[in-house]
């Protein structure tokens, strides 16, 4: 019997610690969870379709590398885009590269610094941020709304 009044008193001990730190994990998502992403473009100028193409993977290439000496979090291509056009103006031919990459990164202040450095390097830059509550607090506060 002593036994069985210590595990229930255990129990009794734990179950209250466990809900808090539930509760509290609860709570910690229920807080604005932040996405920023940024937009990068440019335009390029070649003498052939394979050299715009190699132009445009270089500049790909120098936003990873660059972001990757900041040691960003999260630094995730989400899409890239481009378009090459050949130009025959007045007796001479050219080719002109319209280019994009999309990237998603967590930290607003990592993605403004990355902004700025890409600017630096006569980017166009975009950033757009994102706010928002995830489905957990949504279910949460519709419950407290009923009562």
């Amino acid at each position: 019997m002593r036994y069985f009044l210590a595990a229930i008193s255990i129990l009794l001990l734990a179950i209250p610690a466990y809900a808090e730190k539930t509760v509290g994990n609860i709570a910690a998502k229920c807080l604005m969870q932040e996405q920023v992403s940024i937009s990068v473009n440019f335009n390029l100028s070649a003498d052939s379709f394979t050299q715009a193409k190699a132009k445009y993977d270089e500049k790909i290439q120098s936003v990873t590398e660059f972001a990757k000496k900041q040691n960003i979090k999260k630094f995730e291509l989400q899409s890239l885009n481009y378009n090459i056009n050949s130009n025959y103006n007045n007796g001479s031919s050219g080719y002109q590269l319209n280019g994009s990459a999309n990237y998603q990164i967590d930290v607003a202040d990592e993605a403004f610094k990355l902004a700025e450095f890409l600017t630096q390097q006569k980017f166009n830059v975009s950033v757009n941020g994102n706010s928002y509550k995830n489905g957990i607090c949504a279910n949460m506060n519709n419950a407290e709304n009923r009562d």
